[in-house]
């Protein structure tokens, strides 16, 4: 269910930073959904560089009326001017798509607790099993 909620919405549905409350339900996946995360935060989120030296990061600018585009600079993580014609490096999914990814992985999240629980409690069946 993690990964099909990451097929719908697309890798930036697990985000620590901007949806950490959805991200402690996700973060019941185990290390899966906290590599996800490092690989979105350092990989396709651009470093701001307001007042100086690289803060914090942020989602790519994808256009506006001007189609202007936001890339991401490899070497250091900052933001740099796209290629006419070249899209960003991530795009947000469109419409309810994001909600609905981060809704399965969450959920995928909570089901594995209820599996642990349901291990952990101890209770005898009839037949000895």
């Amino acid at each position: 269910m993690f990964m099909a909620g990451l097929f719908i919405g697309g890798i930036d549905c697990v985000d620590r930073k901007e949806d950490f409350v959805w991200f402690l339900g996700q973060s019941l996946n185990g290390p899966i959904a906290f590599g996800v995360d490092y690989v979105y935060q350092n990989h396709f989120k651009v470093r701001d560089t307001v007042g100086g030296p690289p803060r914090s990061t942020r989602p790519v600018f994808q256009g506006g009326k001007f189609a202007y585009f936001e890339g991401r600079d490899p070497q250091n993580g900052l933001a740099t001017v796209q290629a006419p014609g070249k899209p960003p490096p991530n795009v947000k999914s469109l419409g309810h798509m994001n909600e609905l990814g981060t809704l399965f992985t969450t959920i995928a999240g909570f089901m594995n607790l209820i599996c642990i629980i349901d291990a952990g409690l101890g209770r005898r069946r009839p037949g000895g099993f």
